[in-house]
């Protein structure tokens, strides 16, 4: 019975760290040749305005989320594929040192982006997205 319970747990802890590695949605764009390239989005609740340069808590949880997400195939409409990039979007204010910490806690990833409550409204008010195919995951 105690070996059953432990296998349950260990069962249960990493579908956890698995899915602490999803990005919450995930979408398809083609790229100018014709290539679908998929993409995550890291939704995060709050603002990141650290006083000093100095990564909080939170960024060091969103580095983290990439990390294990760029180490994921995901399904897409061709197939099993690994991210091509990561949008974070913070519904709140992204200060400079957020952006200074985010920029060198993130340079050994590709294509992640730190995207503030404004900008993603200034885009979606101004421009199409041309996404392919979006999915919740």
């Amino acid at each position: 019975e105690i070996d059953a319970a432990r296998r349950a747990m260990k069962a249960t802890y990493q579908r956890e760290m698995e899915s602490l590695g999803e990005p919450d949605i995930t979408f398809e764009r083609k790229d100018p040749f014709g290539e679908y390239r998929l993409f995550g989005v890291q939704i995060k609740v709050g603002s990141i305005s650290p006083k000093k340069r100095v990564a909080t808590k939170l960024i060091k949880e969103i580095v983290g989320q990439i990390s294990i997400a760029y180490g994921h195939q995901f399904p897409t409409s061709v197939g099993p594929q690994f991210l091509d990039g990561v949008y974070v979007v913070i519904d709140g204010e992204v200060n400079p040192f957020a952006d200074e910490i985010f920029s060198s806690a993130r340079a050994g990833f590709r294509n992640t982006h730190l995207i503030s409550a404004e900008k993603l409204t200034r885009f979606l008010k101004e421009g199409e997205a041309g996404i392919n195919i979006l999915k919740q995951t």
